[in-house]
């Protein structure tokens, strides 16, 4: 099966102040906290460009939460993270809300992986795509790969022109040895495994696992089933 190119990238906020007085260095503070390692501080500061638009353009609540950044295959972890799914970015909050803080974004090009609350990142690479920042669940026969992301929509208001984000999408997709493949819902997913296509149906079926609008724990739950049964079908070989 062909992998299908997901999205075409938009210009960040990052590289629209690629050239311009917003970007600032923040070296002397992060060594404060980090000492000499200069692989966190490779960071612009973040600026919203969206005052004037509805909703907004991160992964869950526009809030930080706690994570973990893995840079250059240096782990950093105690951080206030932020993920921007509409411009495919993390950022870092130095110090505390409100109080002389900073708002980073984290330089995509040296970034690996990230950890937000309990859910993992990884940035992956497959023929026919660009770089992506996936969510991963990890298995010792399948893993699933998530790629969320929102639009920002225009609208009129009177006189105004107004935007508004779009709620979180996502594109949902199966790593096997034999390549990725793209499920949608129930039958597009069983469909991956014909040999197990009715166990899966009636699991999801008796779980009410409607896989559009799944949770993170009823996605992390049909996970470990697939792992299971594939576990049980190598074991009886």
């Amino acid at each position: 099966m062909t992998f299908t190119p997901l999205l075409a990238q938009k210009p960040s906020e990052q590289e629209l102040f690629e050239n311009g007085d917003g970007i600032v260095r923040l070296e002397n503070d992060f060594r404060n906290k980090y000492g000499p390692d200069q692989r966190l501080i490779n960071g612009k500061r973040y600026y919203n460009q969206h005052l004037w638009s509805t909703g907004h353009k991160f992964l869950g609540e526009d809030k930080y939460q706690p994570g973990e950044l893995m840079i250059d295959k240096h782990k950093f972890n105690n951080l206030q993270l932020k993920y921007d799914i509409y411009n495919q970015q993390v950022l870092l909050l130095h110090g505390k809300e409100g109080v002389g803080y900073n708002e980073i974004i984290i330089n995509s090009l040296k970034l690996n992986e990230f950890q937000l609350g309990d859910k993992v990142f990884e940035k992956c690479y497959f023929p026919e795509t660009d770089t992506l920042l996936l969510q991963v669940y990890k298995g010792k026969q399948i893993t699933f790969l998530y790629h969320w992301w929102k639009e920002l929509i225009p609208k009129i208001r009177g006189q105004y022109n107004v935007s508004e984000f779009s709620l979180p999408k996502r594109k949902c997709f199966v790593l096997l040895p034999s390549g990725v493949y793209e499920f949608s819902n129930a039958r597009s997913f069983a469909k991956i495994f014909p040999e197990h296509r009715s166990e899966l149906l009636k699991f999801m079926r008796d779980k009410d696992i409607r896989l559009k609008k799944a949770s993170y724990n009823q996605i992390l739950e049909l996970h470990q089933f697939c792992n299971q049964i594939l576990d049980q079908s190598f074991a009886s070989q």
